[in-house]
């Protein structure tokens, strides 16, 4: 049970929920969970986890959990004050990280060995990428259970989306709104919009629609698309004109990563240049005609057959993620 608690914040957040340390330690690290022995001393690689959690989605930094196999253990720290001290005051020297982060801080009591957690904020973008040491290359982001070097496409994203015209919120002005948009990908969006989101207008015209939420800005009496709305539901000669490559270049592999590579490597190939709700759709098609399904049940909400395979959320996630 808790022991003791204290809690800093630039802009008055709640303070975050803490899981309890049972239901931490059964869950494992993730992307919101790291844990670190840190019994009499501060590991360095604990600052590797703070430019990860602000970089990515905030998350929870444990010490005083040590790991034995697959299996994690509440161990305890043995000078909590003067590590508390230690990670704070290294936090926040100059020059140790360029942005301030946002922390909380817990201290637990459990069969009389003491445990540290700290919350670590996400950083609003325009204070993003949060790097270590002065040297932007120290910029780590979450991914899983593990802190990454970011690559220099991550920190170049960071970069232009801390700018205050994001990158994706600029007007697009290659094609004419007119033809811009794809109206089949348009309408397949709404339809989902509208079905997760009863109350809302559906016989909106979709040109009020796309303004209301962003995807269309006015320049003086002009309605202009932005980069984004092209992106996700542009015409063909619109996603061209946003970008040179295509969007996917899949190939389908007819082997196991532990099998010996045959001499035909991939018995499949998915090129798609067209938006980005089209090239979803032609992957997850092309994805469940390889992959065994099997009759579940019915969504009782949508009446739909539920016959996904197995690995599909796997697929999912990696496929958004990528």
């Amino acid at each position: 049970m808790p022991m003791a608690s204290a809690f800093k914040s630039g802009n008055n957040q709640a303070v975050p929920h803490l899981p309890s340390l049972d239901f931490l330690l059964s869950s494992g690290e993730w992307n919101d969970a790291e844990f670190k022995a840190a019994r009499s001393a501060l590991p360095k690689s604990a600052f590797e986890t703070v430019s990860a959690f602000a970089n990515t989605k905030g998350g929870w930094l444990v010490l005083g959990i040590s790991q034995h196999g697959e299996q994690f253990e509440i161990s305890g720290v043995s000078a909590p004050d003067k590590l508390q001290n230690d990670f704070l005051s290294v936090l926040h020297a100059d020059g140790k990280v360029n942005h301030d982060v946002e922390i909380t801080e817990r201290r637990f009591l459990h069969d009389g060995k003491i445990v540290l957690a700290f919350h670590i904020a996400e950083n609003p973008r325009s204070r993003k990428p949060v790097y270590l040491d002065g040297d932007i290359r120290r910029t780590f982001i979450r991914k899983g259970g593990g802190d990454y070097r970011a690559q220099p496409q991550d920190i170049e994203r960071m970069l232009r989306d801390a700018t205050a015209d994001r990158w994706d919120g600029q007007p697009f002005t290659r094609v004419a709104l007119a033809e811009a948009f794809h109206p089949a990908t348009l309408k397949w969006y709404r339809n989902r919009f509208h079905a997760a989101n009863p109350g809302f207008d559906e016989q909106q015209p979709d040109l009020d629609f796309l303004y209301d939420w962003g995807y269309v800005v006015k320049d003086g009496s002009e309605s202009l698309p932005t980069r984004a709305a092209v992106a996700l539901f542009g015409s063909l000669r619109g996603v061209r004109n946003l970008l040179p490559r295509p969007i996917l270049d899949v190939q389908f592999l007819g082997y196991g990563r532990k099998e010996e590579m045959p001499e035909t490597r991939w018995i499949d190939r998915l090129v798609c240049e067209e938006n980005i709700l089209q090239t979803w759709q032609q992957l997850l098609a092309k994805y469940l005609f390889f992959m065994p399904k099997s009759f579940r049940d019915i969504d009782p909400k949508t009446l739909e057959r539920r016959d996904a395979p197995a690995g599909f959320r796997v697929f999912r996630e990696a496929a958004v993620n990528r």
